[in-house]
């Protein structure tokens, strides 16, 4: 089995190599790569894909790099792709360091995990990721990202840069039993004048959470309750 090098630097591509070759990495994380007559299995002398390409990644720190490290080796053993990881603090993506490099030119990073409020100032030095996409018929899987990530945090004016690695979703929960009494229903209906039914904007969520407080809505012998 082969494994990957351990050297601090390992050789690197030019950008042109980058450019034509790495947005492969970012499609097998985002969730699998397809390529019509790949294998799953080599036979002698065949050369893997990307054999002999290096990529070089800024990581936020662990636990956040183990999702890169986790595909490491597989990646280098089915598509020939080595990756040179350095880590960034505890404390987030480093903006300070990867704005310098870019600036600079030093083509020191291809891959960088970054904060998505940054996309407007690092967009100059991105790739565009879409032509690479169709170029090698790359299935990033987009239609699994929630629709608010693939506009927020893949994009920047219309163009689409980045592949999301993590992302937060609000969920609601509410006391069924509560929201579904006739009873409720009706007296919250004769307050407020609309039905009682899980809010839609923040103005309803208010007015749900004063209804249910200090009055004994579950029938529990007199006790006051906060909140639905």
């Amino acid at each position: 089995m082969d494994s990957i090098p351990t050297a601090n630097r390992l050789p690197r591509y030019t950008r042109r190599d980058f450019l034509r070759k790495s947005a492969t990495l970012g499609a097998v994380l985002a969730g699998g790569i397809t390529f019509p007559s790949s294998r799953s299995r080599l036979y002698a002398g065949e050369k893997r894909l990307f054999e002999g390409v290096t990529l070089n990644l800024l990581l936020n720190a662990e636990p956040y790099a183990y999702a890169v490290r986790k595909h490491q080796q597989a990646l280098y053993e089915k598509y020939g792709i080595r990756l040179n990881i350095e880590l960034t603090g505890l404390g987030g993506p480093d903006y300070t360091k990867q704005m310098v490099e870019f600036t600079s030119g030093s083509g020191l990073y291809d891959i960088v995990f970054m904060s998505p409020v940054w996309m407007a100032d690092f967009s100059p030095y991105m790739e565009p990721l879409e032509p690479l996409a169709k170029k090698w018929n790359l299935d990033f899987k987009l239609d699994d990202i929630a629709e608010s990530f693939r506009k927020v945090y893949n994009s920047w004016d219309g163009v689409w840069y980045t592949v999301p690695f993590d992302g937060d979703v609000h969920i609601l929960f509410y006391n069924k039993v509560a929201f579904e009494t006739p009873e409720h229903k009706t007296r919250f209906r004769d307050k407020y004048g609309y039905e009682l039914t899980p809010p839609q904007t923040w103005d309803q969520w208010r007015d749900m959470a004063e209804f249910f407080t200090g009055w004994d809505w579950m029938g529990g012998g007199g006790q006051k309750r906060y909140g639905g």
